[in-house]
């Protein structure tokens, strides 16, 4: 498949110019170690999320409602926040208000 993204790219150089950099950014495969620590420093990043999450959830009035309705969905986007129009799509979770909330709620 590498080679086919490869020939793809290179056919699209031809209209286009493409680095030798870029091309070799989009078309090698990432180290599996590098792979492997991105991945745990985004789980250990979800974790603390959500730890703050359950604990904002507990703690009852305008702090718990916010928590709950700016809660993260199965794809981790913010599952309160509004968005218009069609092709828009739901910001990333923690969103703005979640993060607000975060800095504020301590206080």
């Amino acid at each position: 498949m590498a080679n086919g993204l490869r020939d793809s790219i290179r056919k699209v150089e031809t209209y286009v110019p493409i680095s030798s950099a870029l091309l070799a950014m989009y078309t090698t495969t990432p180290d599996p170690a590098d792979v492997a620590r991105r991945r745990a420093e985004r789980e250990a990043k979800e974790a603390h999320e959500d730890a703050r999450h359950a604990e904002l959830l507990a703690a009852g009035g305008l702090a718990q409602a916010v928590a709950e309705l700016h809660s993260p969905d199965d794809r981790r986007e913010c599952g309160g926040c509004d968005f218009d129009g069609y092709e828009a799509e739901r910001p990333e979770w923690p969103c703005r208000t979640w993060t607000l909330l975060d800095e504020q709620a301590d206080r």
